[in-house]
This record gives structure tokens, sequence and C-alpha cells, in this order.
């Protein structure tokens, strides 16, 4: 009798002892994160930036953050901006060679080679994507860039925001919200910010407006192998002949690639007219699926 129901004994201690180890684990790990108070340090000194941007500093630290060295003259001119206590604004084509830069500083910052004025900073890449998502109108939009900016700015200095795309916070096509929340901060001396822009939305949309232009440092990217550049990552739309480059945020892409080959990201899509044949075309070779 015994020797009957002794494998079945067996399979259920065996199953018990799996459960106890793996609860023990756990338990373990839990009690090791909330004896280390580092573990979630940033999250819980800066909550509203750890939701909405990253900290390009800490993945450098930890030796998470891939960098090029493509960009040196740029990188010591943006920091030779930061270190005079200016607001720098990375004018260039390319979002890829603009986060490039924000990168190679925050790892130069993690690692103590820079001026004196910038030791001890952290580098918080502001996504446009976070603050987007879930946002029913432009006023919760806004008031998630005053809350993001509002935490910055109590820092005294020691977050500095690379905020890509700097036209859609601040200057004649952002919100007055939060145009005025960004100018507000940056005139009390309390907001540190590395701006990144294309030429174009620079010139259209801040250095068109002399009170927001006036806070900003400008300063136009060197492009060394233009030229080669040119012929590896020109891409062309069947859509729209004019448009040039890849146009998927830094962030964007990272979500994308973090999912997995047969992972689904949602993301909201802006065209004229959504049931164009070749927009359809486009998004189908791309393995893009249409919501309601």
């Amino acid at each position: 009798m015994n020797r009957k129901h002794a494998p079945a004994t067996t399979v259920l201690t065996t199953v018990a002892l799996l459960i106890s180890m793996c609860a023990s684990l756990t338990f373990s790990q839990r009690t090791s994160a909330s004896a280390d108070p580092s573990v979630n340090k940033g999250a819980n000194e800066y909550p509203v930036l750890s939701r909405f941007a990253t900290d390009l500093t800490k993945l450098a630290a930890a030796g998470k953050l891939d960098v090029t060295h493509d960009h040196e003259t740029d990188v010591t001119r943006v920091i030779a901006s930061l270190a005079a206590t200016k607001n720098p604004v990375v004018v260039g084509e390319s979002d890829l060679d603009r986060d490039a830069i924000a990168r190679a500083i925050a790892v130069k910052i993690a690692f103590g080679d820079v001026p004196e004025a910038l030791r001890d900073k952290r580098v918080f890449r502001l996504s446009i994507d976070a603050l987007a998502k879930g946002a029913k109108n432009s006023e919760e939009f806004s008031a998630r860039v005053q809350a993001v900016f509002a935490e910055a700015a109590k820092s005294e200095g020691r977050v500095i925001l690379f905020v890509d795309q700097l036209n859609q916070y601040a200057g004649s096509r952002a919100t007055s919200v939060a145009s005025a929340a960004v100018k507000d901060a940056i005139e009390a001396n309390h907001l540190r910010i590395i701006g990144g822009a294309s030429p174009q939305a620079y010139a259209t949309y801040i250095a068109s407006d002399d009170s927001i232009a006036r806070l900003f440092d400008s300063i136009s990217i060197d492009h060394v192998d233009s030229a080669a550049n040119a012929k590896t990552d020109k891409r062309r739309s069947p859509i729209n002949e004019e448009f040039e480059g890849e146009k998927i945020s830094t962030d964007m892409r990272e979500l994308m690639q973090s999912v997995g080959h047969n992972g689904r990201v949602s993301a909201i899509l802006q065209v004229n007219d959504v049931n164009n044949k070749e927009v359809r075309a486009l998004l189908a070779q791309n393995g893009v699926l249409l919501g309601d």
C-alpha cells in the first residue's frame, strides 16, 4: 500500500519544497530591496521624473548606457555651456545625434569627467511619449509637463533635464501653460535644461519668440560625415516624398525593442487620411494594426 502511493507522495513533497524555496527567495529579495534604500532611491526622490523620464546618469554609472564618440566636440561645447549656468539647445536634424550627445554627457557626469560645477548632477531624459500616454486632452498633458518641471526645479540645480523636441514644451508651438512653466522655472534659476530641436523647429518656434529664445544657448551640431550619412541613412516614404530620416522617437524605439519580435506596442498615429491606400500599405508592411 505504501509502495503504491510512494510516487505521488514524492511528487507532492517535491512541489511543496519548490513552492517553499520560491517563497523564501521572493521574501529574501523583497527584504533586501527594502533594506537597501538606494534600490528605489530615484523613484522615491523624484516620483514624477521617474514616471515620465529616464535617469541617464544612473544607467551610465551601471554601465547600461551605449555611447558613441562621434560628437566629442559638440559634447564639450554643451558641457561648457552648462558649466556657465546656461541652458544649451542642441540643434541638429537627427534625434539620434541629439540623444547621443545627452548620453555622452550623462556618462561624463557619472564618472566625474566634468567641471566642478557639474559634479553630482543627474541627467534625466524627458519622454514625450510617456507624457502623452493616457493624457485625455492638452490640459492633462500640460499639467504633467508642469509637474515634471516643478519637481526638477525643486532639486535646486541637481537635475538637468534633457528635453528633446523642445518646441513641444516651449515657444510658439507649445501650449501656453507648458511654455509658461518652462519660462518661469528657468527665469527663477531653478531649472537646468539641455534642449534638442531640429534647425527648422528651433528657428520657427523658439528663435522667433524673443522671450523664450533669450533663455537658451543654441549649439548647432557639427556634421563631419554628412555626405556619407546621407547615403546610408536617407529613407524616403512612399506617402510623402519630402520625408527623410527616421521619425521614431528614441523612447518609442526602445519600447518597441523591449517587447521583442512578437510583442505589441500601442501608439497614436496622426495622418490626414487613415484610409489612404499608400498609408495602409506602409502600415501593413511594418505589421501595424489599426484599432477602432
